[in-house]
């Protein structure tokens, strides 16, 4: 099957349409409908629906597409390459960053990021710990800023332990018990509201889970934030809700003046954070510059081993 077909399924598909794919595409909507033809011919059923607002795909149609846009996407990466080629870029580090980092320190290095020429560009990722493992594995990211000592498949993987962190409880800084600014029980904050966030669960189990341990039945979440972290913590900023979150990189480095940590008699667990890579890129010289500049920008914020 031709490639080129299947980037064209993959681009309709997208858009729920022939016209406007089409369009994009720059081709004539009839040879649209005739690759779409010739497609179907060979799959012996049809990979399109046609209805009143536009076509979506069949079953097969969809596995299609998918390789369709994987094909689209080496494509882009290929002429990305040789324009950073051309702009004397030696390469390109794909970078996955958890959503919890991203809203945190990590601002801080891209910012520095920028005002430097650094011989290779910058792809980031947002993505949670189980995904970017995944990526690391099958070569689609080159490194990844994650929780240490995950058992996720690591037989491939390298890591190096960039700063210690620990888990804490925390609540806007405006609420009556980070007020109060004293040592609670454990049972002094179980039946309040908690929010949790799957930057957390993902690691250690959900927050429930976290409590369990500790032999503590908290109140079921009511609300539950997966992707992004900044809402969830504006939230607990303007409300009587707490949260389980890293506690060396919201003390410092996001919204520290709008919550604060909780002295709660309760042993969570660490939550460090390494530096992630193949073992096959580890020693390439884009991966050692960038590890490099990592150290140096938590030495600068004052975030390091233990």
């Amino acid at each position: 099957m031709d490639p080129k077909h299947l980037v064209y399924l993959a681009e309709i598909i997208n858009l729920g349409s022939l016209s406007r794919a089409a369009r994009r595409l720059n081709v004539g909507q009839p040879t649209l409908s005739r690759i779409v033809k010739v497609i179907e011919d060979k799959v012996g059923s049809p990979v399109l629906r046609r209805g009143r607002y536009g076509v979506t795909p069949t079953v097969i149609g969809e596995r299609l597409a998918s390789q369709g846009r994987e094909i689209a996407e080496s494509a882009e990466r290929a002429a990305s390459s040789i324009d950073h080629w051309k702009k004397g870029l030696t390469g390109e580090v794909r970078l996955s960053v958890g959503p919890m980092l991203a809203a945190t320190i990590m601002r801080g290095f891209f910012e520095n990021a920028l005002k430097q020429k650094w011989p290779y560009s910058i792809e980031v990722v947002a993505e949670f710990a189980a995904r970017a493992i995944e990526a690391l594995n099958s070569a689609k990211l080159d490194a990844a800023i994650l929780p240490s000592r995950l058992n996720l498949h690591q037989e491939n993987l390298s890591q190096d332990l960039l700063f210690s962190d620990r888990l804490a409880i925390f609540a806007g800084a405006d609420s009556a018990l980070a007020r109060a600014d004293k040592r609670y029980s454990i049972s002094d904050v179980a039946e309040l509201p908690w929010i949790e966030t799957a930057a957390i669960s993902g690691i250690h189990g959900s927050m429930r889970e976290i409590m369990m341990q500790n032999g503590v039945d908290v109140q079921l979440h009511r609300l539950r934030f997966s992707g992004d972290v900044m809402m969830a913590l504006q939230l607990i900023a303007n409300s009587d809700a707490l949260c389980i979150l890293p506690e060396r990189q919201l003390e410092k480095y996001a919204l520290a003046h709008t919550i604060k940590k909780l002295d709660v008699d309760i042993a969570l667990p660490k939550r460090d954070i390494s530096f992630w890579t193949t073992k096959a890129s580890r020693d390439t010289p884009e991966i050692r510059h960038l590890h490099a500049q990592l150290i140096s920008h938590l030495q600068r914020i004052d975030l390091t081993p233990d």
